[in-house]
This record gives structure tokens, C-alpha cells and sequence, in this order.
């Protein structure tokens, strides 16, 4: 169900720009002396102008045009909700790129796969806009799925990077690696409104209570 042509027109964008944060982002981790890292910054500013553009817009259509229709008024919110993840997105991908720099061998970063956990973010950004648009439970679910499937990639990572810490190996830099491998489990909490403790570890009790998610509209 659209609202007004702007506003979605305005969604499109941003998703457009975490798109592209996304794959500076892996260009980052893969070749960490890539210029790239000034970049994701950059894009950076313009997510958080888009968020606010769409959050002005929303809000105004929640307290005037829509007031009156409760199921309009759902969709904003919706709106409001998906704009606040993908900026938090955004953020997310600044604060990896930044944790590259604390590496003392950037060849460790060759000691993770972070293609795997890249495909899951397409995934996942590509189906938002008809997901939310059409209402489509079956896209939601690849969503939903996707954030999953992140979660378990990072698992075996971390656990695998934590026995590489056991063993003395560049311990270092394998903390580090472990901080940049809890940066993407967060990118895929961006798809799921989770509330977790601040840990970078995980614990039985990470999993959310109350599982929201932003492509609900009720």
C-alpha cells in the first residue's frame, strides 16, 4: 500500500545508499587498502539526510493528512521503523570499516569469509522495498531468514576466532576480528528489531523476547 509518491520515492534512495555502503564495505574488508573507507562515511551522511527526510515527512503524515485512517497510519510507522534500521545500518558499516584500522597485519582479515555474510545483506535489502510496498509475507520471511542465517555465520566464526585466541595465535588482532565479525551479526539485527545486551559475546540470552519486525504494519 504506498503512500505518497515522495516518500516512497525517498525509501528507494536510502535503501539504494546502504546498498552501495554495503559493498564499499566489503571492498573495505577484502582490500583494507582501498580509499573506500572515506567513502562509507560519506554515504553515511547521506543515509542519516534521507532518514530524517522520510522521518519529517512520516511524522507529518501520522499527525495531519493521515490522522484519520489507522491503516495509513500503520504504514507510516512501518516506514519510520524500516528508516531508523537502515540508518543504524549505515552506522553499523562505518563502525566496520573503522575497525579495520586497529588491525596490526591486515592480512588476518584473510582469515574470515565475509562474502557469505555480504549475500545475506543483499538478500535481505533487495526484497525490503516490495516486501513492505505489497505487504508480502513470503518476502518478509526471505528477510527474516537472511538475519538468520547471519546469526549463524557469525557463530562459527566467533567461535572459531575464539579458539585461535586460546591458542595465542595474534591474539590481537583475532579480538579485533571478532569486533568486526559482531559489527555484521548487528547489520543483521538491522533486519529484525532485536533488543540485545551490549556484549560482543554471545550468551543463551541474546535472543530478543520481543521479536519486532520493521515490515509489520500493525
Amino acid at each position: 500500500m504506498p503512500l505518497d509518491e515522495g516518500i516512497n520515492t525517498d525509501l528507494c534512495f536510502l535503501l539504494l545508499e546502504v546498498q552501495r555502503q554495503a559493498k564499499a564495505t566489503l571492498g573495505v574488508l577484502q582490500n583494507p587498502e582501498t580509499p573506500k573507507r572515506g567513502t562509507i562515511s560519506h554515504r553515511d551522511d547521506y543515509v542519516d539526510r534521507l532518514r530524517d527526510t522520510i522521518a519529517n515527512k512520516g511524522y507529518f503524515n501520522i499527525f495531519t493528512i493521515h490522522a484519520s485512517d489507522s491503516r495509513e497510519a500503520s504504514y507510516t510507522r512501518a516506514l519510520l521503523s524500516i528508516a531508523n534500521q537502515l540508518e543504524l545500518m549505515g552506522g553499523h558499516f562505518v563502525e566496520l570499516a573503522e575497525q579495520t584500522t586497529y588491525l596490526k597485519d591486515t592480512t588476518s582479515l584473510e582469515r574470515v569469509d565475509f562474502q557469505p555474510y555480504f549475500d545475506q545483506f543483499h538478500q535481505g535489502l533487495s526484497n525490503i522495498y516490495e516486501a513492505y510496498l505489497d505487504t508480502n509475507a513470503k518476502l518478509a520471511r526471505q528477510i527474516y531468514k537472511a538475519e538468520q542465517e547471519v546469526d549463524r555465520i557469525y557463530l562459527n566464526d566467533f567461535h572459531a576466532l575464539m579458539e585461535r585466541v586460546r591458542g595465542g595465535d595474534e591474539p590481537d588482532d583475532q579480538i579485533t576480528l571478532i569486533f568486526i565479525i559482531r559489527y555484521l551479526e548487528r547489520v543483521g539485527d538491522c533486519f529484525m528489531k532485536k533488543e540485545k545486551p551490549s556484549s560482543t559475546f554471545p550468551s543463551e540470552g541474546t535472543s530478543a523476547s520481543a521479536l519486532t519486525s520493521p515490515f509489520e504494519k500493525g
